[in-house]
Formats: C-alpha cells, sequence, structure tokens
C-alpha cells in the first residue's frame, strides 16, 4: 500500500524537476528498507515500461530515428556485455 503514494511523489518530482523516476524512487525504496536486489528490478521495470510507451508514441508520429537507434545499440552492448 506503500507504493501508490510512493509512486505518486516520484512521478511528481520526477515531472518537476526533469530528473527520471528511477534516480528519485530507487534511494526512497532503499530508504524505506528494501534491499538492493529488490529494488532495482523494480525500478527498472517502470523504467521499461515507460520507455515503451514513448516509444509507441512516437514510432506513430513516424519519429523514430532508425540507424541512430541501431548505432546507439551498437555502441552500449558492449557495455553491458563487458
Amino acid at each position: 500500500m506503500v507504493l501508490l503514494p510512493l509512486g505518486l511523489v516520484v512521478g511528481l518530482l520526477a515531472g518537476l524537476t526533469g530528473l527520471g523516476g528511477a534516480i528519485i524512487a530507487l534511494p526512497v525504496m532503499l530508504w524505506l528498507g528494501w534491499n538492493l536486489a529488490e529494488a532495482v528490478p523494480i525500478v527498472l521495470s517502470g523504467t521499461l515500461v515507460a520507455a515503451l510507451c514513448s516509444l509507441l508514441v512516437l514510432w506513430r508520429r513516424v519519429y523514430v530515428r532508425y540507424r541512430l537507434a541501431l548505432v546507439m545499440a551498437a555502441a552500449s552492448i558492449p557495455g553491458v556485455v563487458f
């Protein structure tokens, strides 16, 4: 029951400051007593949902730059693997 008000506060702060919600949510969850192994997947799943929603909106507006996306993916994959 704590997560709903936490989500509202994090969303409000993220909207007001322009920061991503994860940078606010993760420290708050750790402060509330969650351990890192529990908090990180929850924060990342929220980030994934937000990214997919943004992708869908931009894809419908024909604003997805596929070449740039492929270049960024190719540049980031080695950092994830190694």
